[in-house]
């Protein structure tokens, strides 16, 4: 028997004829399905699964409250990103982290997640938020400045949910973001996304070293 899970991060989605438990073995059955979010705007963007049947899920919120462990109890804010990982049942979460950024107004959202063998999630998406890097601390990244505009973002979650192993801006002066990500067996994270940046990094001996058109 196929088998379907069903995360609702907003308040609609069909799943008309999923549910029949008079029909054969290869219909699928539903395993669990619920709502993540309060009083306001709430999308999920990305979902993956590991070895065990965790799921991990990235999007964003516009909440002010948010069910999540926040990085701060500033009560104002813009768009901001979640991460969260179910357990196999779904009826608890391992940890719910909201990257409540201080900068007022802004626009954060995170667009892919992936995990690895170990259980470490890594997520990326893009902000407006010079501080979305230390909402829960100082910890490493490629690049710990904001550089302006939009920045693409990538960090990895610890397996465990205590903290974030690292969190880095990607990008230019311009606007950039991060629309995929996935990890190899090494914990490498490999990141696909867009850029209106001239001047963003580029490895020696690219493919193409400079931006053609407008992004």
């Amino acid at each position: 028997m196929k088998l379907i899970t069903a995360l609702l991060l907003t308040a609609v989605l069909a799943l008309a004829g999923l549910t029949n438990s008079a029909a054969g073995p290869n219909v699928p059955a539903m395993v669990y399905s619920t709502y993540l979010g309060s009083d306001a705007d709430e999308q999920g963007r990305s979902v993956a699964i590991d070895g065990e049947g965790r799921a991990y899920v990235t999007g964003y919120t516009s909440s002010v409250v948010f069910p999540a462990h926040s990085g701060n109890d500033a009560p104002d804010h813009g768009v901001d990103v979640y991460a969260v990982r179910f357990d196999p049942s779904g009826a608890n979460t391992d940890y719910l982290y909201w990257f409540n950024a201080l900068t007022l107004y802004a626009e954060d959202e995170g667009y892919s997640i992936a995990t690895d063998a170990q259980g470490n999630a890594y997520v990326t998406g893009y902000t407006r938020s010079e501080d979305f890097c230390t909402v829960f601390g100082t910890v490493p990244g490629y690049h710990p400045t904001y550089y302006g505009e939009t920045d693409a973002f990538v960090l990895k979650i610890k397996a465990d949910g205590s903290g974030l192993a690292y969190c880095t801006f990607l990008g230019g002066a311009d606007w950039d973001a991060g629309r995929a990500i996935t990890v190899d067996e090494l914990g490498n994270a490999y990141v696909v996304g867009g850029t209106w940046s001239t001047d963003f990094p580029v490895t020696p001996a690219a493919v193409q070293p400079d931006i053609a058109g407008l992004r």
